[in-house]
């Protein structure tokens, strides 16, 4: 019978180290568990980066949610999800230090190695500086083995000079990753495709003076807009998106966006390019990064 591995072992890190497993960064980033490790559990979550230009492996759907504010956030210039706390020597002697069990194969009898479920990486006014947050559902925090683990987490990076913290979900706005959903896959210019950029930007420019001129759903002003250029029919709604995932368009993301309802631009950068663009909060309840 198959065996859900538990993760990688102490004999067993040269040949994932070998491969690239938690290394890199980007695109070329690898993390170091993938989602066909756990085959049993059915979190089987993968998602496209843009900011990253690679595919992501999560292990939970809140994982996965916060993947969306990263992706979409003005201050995040990359992200890492499962990556590992190495030397492996290091959490061993945190664990045996503090008393605490460290995760362990018990088939294998070897320590496995630990991993953080983000390290964030934030541009500073000299080179860049990281976060670690680790992503637990609340009710996970009132487990006692739990909680030993992310301390080992917190002692880790804590040495390393890092700031860690806990994001459950609430933080994370389920209604605002609803939202951010909605425009999620119209962030790149090629969602556009056939339209050139040249294309957009005329298309644009004249949705956004109808947004701002008329008092009309986003729906109706969208198909005014595809009219008055020939257009096919949704070409306009879906530049909408683009817009406003690209924060071309700036809206207030806590609010509800609905292309049957009005929308309310608190700026662009489209009819105002001497404006800054504004930024999509990592959390709508708490900044978190």
């Amino acid at each position: 019978m198959f065996r859900r591995r538990s993760g990688i072992t102490l004999s067993a890190l040269p040949k994932y180290l070998a491969k690239g497993y938690g290394q890199g960064e980007g695109a070329s980033y690898q993390p170091m568990i993938h989602v066909q490790d756990f085959p049993s559990k059915g979190w089987r979550n993968r998602e496209f980066g843009f900011k990253t230009g690679r595919q992501h492996d999560y292990l939970s759907n809140p994982e996965l949610h916060y993947h969306y504010f990263l992706d979409l956030s003005k201050i995040v210039v990359d992200f890492r999800e499962q990556f590992p706390l190495l030397p492996l020597e290091m959490t061993l002697g945190i664990a045996e230090q503090c008393g605490i069990r460290h995760p362990f194969d018990r088939v294998a009898g070897e320590p496995i190695v630990m991993t953080t479920d983000f390290l964030v990486i934030l541009p500073q006014d000299i080179g860049f500086s990281k976060q670690a947050r680790s992503v637990k559902l609340y009710k996970d925090l009132l487990n006692k083995r739990t909680i030993e683990k992310l301390e080992l987490e917190r002692r880790f990076w804590q040495a390393q000079g890092i700031q860690w913290a806990i994001v459950t979900e609430h933080e994370i706005d389920l209604a605002l990753v609803k939202r951010m959903k909605w425009v999620y896959k119209f962030l790149p210019v090629s969602s556009l495709a056939p339209l050139s950029e040249g294309d957009i930007r005329q298309i644009a420019v004249t949705l956004t003076r109808l947004l701002i001129s008329k008092s009309d759903c986003l729906s109706n002003i969208a198909l005014t807009c595809d009219k008055q250029l020939r257009l096919k029919a949704g070409q306009s709604i879906a530049i909408a998106r683009h817009l406003i995932a690209s924060q071309q368009w700036r809206v207030d993301m806590t609010k509800p966006v609905h292309p049957f309802e009005n929308l309310e631009l608190l700026g662009n950068s489209l009819l105002e390019p001497g404006r800054k663009k504004g930024a999509i909060h990592v959390s709508a309840k708490k900044r978190t990064t």
